[in-house]
């Protein structure tokens, strides 16, 4: 284990080794220029609101890439857009955008070399069919919900929802399918801490909100499935918004019925259940007399009631009925919009969760077919990322200067799963574990190194891109921690060993190296000064260590462009 001095000392000698690669500073710095040609020119951003009709006005069918290409087109008017990004740039961004994952340097050697004509689009179906994409597309929404959670008790159920969602996504169900699901959730959800289960883990949405549980679950509801924060009418007529605090009311009532109780074995938590209390209704304050209130009964926010005299069970399925319902074309809209917006950097709102009849939007027609596309394929997610994922649009290049939305592609952040995964990915499956206690005296068990790296590194998805930055902790973390650091010496005496003997040459060492850390080969100034930097260490070692260890703590490794 390396003295503090020498970690501090070597820390400082690859930040300055970092710079010299050109692969871009330290993690905490601002994204890196992109070494593309040429780029689109910039223009002015024309935000206007969709109205009603227009959501009606595409046909109810799927669409082609092509078809979303000349919509962007003609958006674009006279702005070139940035050519095709190359094989090599193409195959890292797509892999980490549906699997999370560097892909293998194998795999991009074979991918760069094929010449087949369809190669990109066979290599989108192969990704979406593996259980990578579906573990990966889990822990996306496990965090868009887990984020927002108000029982912080309830993190323990994360594993179980997460698993659940796997399987769903794995099974291929449609969105529509899933969120019918946790809507009318009910039963009981186990704590599983040493062995994840998938049993009922759709119940964990419902079970994360204390306090005032049907406004909670209200507001999280329209935000999740609907991108509409309708919650801002709780108290008041919403200001910017056409929602009424009576209509947030009537939408909370549908949750009216339920509560959580926790379950206990031999006097320790063990799980929650779902309590159905058969005639309890809504009620709401008077603004005139807090202290005086009004009974409350269900509305969708299109003004349709679901009857009355429903059960809690009869209730909830008709507020999942009218949510999926293609006349509520908000449901397949922020689908579309949050899934676009983390695959081009960008969505169609300002705020990925923030939809509604008086928000403007770009590109409109482009949200408009996209979503009626969605609608038309019953809301098949694994067709929607081939739409996306097919067209021009998403397989650009980045630029190095600003450029009007959707010409370019957008460099964003990685999540702290993906950019963990991309580390065990290059220094190999982290053994350092332990068994620790928080706070509240529940025992974890598995990577204490793990736990504090995702700690350190997580992020609510649903942030808008630009607020999601790069901290000096974060950079710390990752040139000095001491778990770590004694995990890059135990990569040096395997992988770097392992790589340095099947490659004698130092270039093709160097390629090799930066195949698995970044997915590509390095230019010709990239290779002049790592070979400079090897020589000047005198020892082949150390120097690669050092190549390492600049690499993982470059921006480029923590963001996907």
């Amino acid at each position: 284990m390396p003295s503090p001095f020498l970690t501090s000392l070597r820390s400082q000698c690859c930040f300055v080794v970092g710079l010299l690669l050109g692969v871009g500073n330290v993690a905490v710095a601002a994204p890196p220029a992109s070494r593309s040609e040429g780029g689109p020119a910039q223009t002015v951003e024309r935000w206007v609101l969709v109205k009603e009709q227009e959501w009606r006005q595409p046909p109810l069918k799927s669409v082609t890439p092509r078809m979303i290409d000349d919509l962007v087109a003609k958006e674009l008017r006279e702005s070139a857009p940035a050519a095709l990004t190359t094989d090599e740039r193409f195959i890292r961004r797509v892999s980490l955008d549906l699997t999370g994952q560097l892909p293998a340097p194998s795999d991009v050697t074979v991918f760069i070399a094929s010449r087949e004509a369809d190669k990109r689009k066979a290599l989108i179906d192969r990704l979406l069919e593996s259980d990578a994409y579906a573990r990966h597309w889990a822990r996306f929404w496990r965090d868009v919900v887990s984020a927002r959670i108000t029982n912080r008790r309830s993190m323990g159920l994360t594993r179980s929802f997460e698993e659940w969602l796997f399987e769903q996504l794995r099974a291929g169900a449609n969105w529509s399918e899933i969120t019918r699901s946790i809507l009318t959730a009910e039963g009981e959800l186990q704590f599983t801490l040493n062995t994840p289960t998938s049993k009922n883990g759709a119940l964990f949405f419902l079970v994360a909100h204390d306090g005032d549980e049907a406004e909670e679950r209200a507001a999280e509801t329209s935000r999740v499935f609907m991108g509409i924060q309708i919650q801002c009418a709780q108290c008041h007529d919403h200001h910017t918004e056409k929602w009424t605090r009576n209509q947030f009311h009537e939408f909370a009532a549908y949750f009216a019925r339920i509560k959580f109780e926790q379950l206990f074995i031999d006097k320790k938590l063990s799980g929650v259940q779902l309590v159905t209390l058969a005639d309890r209704e809504h009620r709401m304050a008077t603004l005139a007399d807090p202290d005086k209130f009004t009974l409350i009964q269900p509305r969708f926010i299109d003004g349709q009631s679901p009857g009355v005299k429903l059960g809690d069970r009869e209730r909830r399925q008709a507020l999942a009925d009218a949510v999926v319902d293609d006349k509520n074309h908000w449901f397949a809209a922020a689908y579309v919009n949050r899934v676009w917006g983390e695959l081009m950097g960008r969505p169609f709102y300002r705020h990925v969760d923030d939809l509604g009849p008086l928000k403007e939007v770009i590109f409109p027609e482009v949200l408009t077919t996209l979503t009626r596309s969605f609608q038309g394929t019953n809301h098949d997610i694994k067709a929607m990322f081939r739409l996306i994922l097919n067209t021009d649009a998403y397989q650009r290049q980045t630029v190095r200067a600003n450029h009007a939305p959707f010409a370019a592609a957008s460099t964003t952040r990685l999540r702290a799963d993906v950019v963990w995964d991309s580390l065990v990915h290059v220094l190999g499956k982290v053994e350092i574990g332990a068994r620790f206690h928080t706070g509240s005296g529940v025992r974890f068990s598995g990577s204490f190194l793990e736990g504090k790296f995702r700690a350190e590194f997580d992020f609510d998805p649903s942030l808008d891109p630009e607020d999601v930055k790069g901290t000096i902790p974060q950079a710390l973390f990752l040139m000095n921690n001491p778990i770590l650091s004694k995990h890059i010496q135990a990569a040096k005496a395997s992988m770097l060993v392992g790589l340095l003997k099947e490659c004698p040459d130092n270039s093709d060492a160097i390629n090799k190296l930066y195949m698995l850390a970044l997915a590509r080969r390095p230019s010709e100034r990239e290779l002049k000064r790592c070979l400079a930097h090897v020589a000047e260490t005198g020892v082949r070692a150390e120097g690669f260590e050092d190549l390492l260890w600049a690499l993982i703590n470059s921006t480029e490794f923590q963001r996907k462009r």
